[in-house]
């Protein structure tokens, strides 16, 4: 996360721009163990803030760099909740 905006209606997170295309268009990648693996740690550190992201899918799982396993980041928080 770089920044984020927050009010009364909405919060806004802005988030580095990630060349590397979402995990839908990368199923080719052979890591899917190490991505799974990070996917795994980050709703893990989400949970712990008390964020649940209601909407895990492979269009929201992107790579910041292409073929690089470990460059993952989860993405679109809209349908996520504050537990």
């Amino acid at each position: 996360m770089e920044e984020y905006y927050r009010d009364e209606t909405y919060t806004i997170i802005i988030i580095e721009y990630c060349s590397g295309g979402t995990l839908y268009d990368n199923t080719q990648i052979d890591d899917k163990k190490k991505i799974l693996k990070r996917i795994l740690k980050g709703l893990a550190n989400l949970h712990s803030l008390g964020i649940a992201h209601r909407d895990i899918k492979m269009d929201n799982i992107m790579l910041r760099e292409k073929d690089n396993p470990k460059s993952v980041v989860i993405i679109d928080f809209g349908l996520s909740v504050i537990i």
